[in-house]
């Protein structure tokens, strides 16, 4: 019996590995927006520290110098938090864009998949129908020799 060979499966293969390729670029992505969301976390956590270090010191008293250090150490940390939320919102679209790309390519391969598996069903029905047929041959000659001799 003859076997199966898919003549796109180059191609499939092809499309399996942009799919593992894709796959790879979401983790990254993924990743690089849990890592973000803990850097934002840690600088909230600062500042909510640093907040609470101001308003023990101002209750024990406090010289003006160092309020303004405060200060403007809770304002440049403000500053950088606007800025990795925003860096956040990119990062996010961007791992949308990659799960939509995933998506697309997960697609084209699945396709495919498909149809390999309906030209395998076909191809081995073939060839079970071509053995049936063979074989119902082969059972009409041993009938026919069989009818001759008597």
């Amino acid at each position: 019996m003859k076997r199966f060979r898919f003549k796109l499966e180059p191609l499939l293969q092809f499309r399996q590995h942009l799919e593992k390729k894709q796959q790879l670029e979401v983790a990254r992505a993924y990743t690089a927006v849990i890592n973000c969301e803990k850097l934002i976390e840690k600088y909230r956590q600062q500042a909510r520290e640093a907040t609470q270090q101001l308003d023990k010191e101002i209750e024990t008293g406090i010289d003006a110098s160092r309020i303004l250090r405060y200060q403007s150490f809770l304002s440049g940390l403000n500053a950088v938090m606007d800025t990795e939320e925003n860096r956040h919102k990119g990062l996010v679209a961007k791992l949308s864009d990659a799960q939509g790309q995933l998506a697309r390519k997960s697609k084209a391969k699945k396709i495919l998949e498909n149809l390999k598996d309906r030209h395998q069903t076909g191809f081995y029905a073939d060839q079970l129908k071509a053995a049936q047929k063979e074989y119902d041959e082969m059972a009409l000659l041993k009938k026919n020799s069989k009818d001759a001799y008597l």
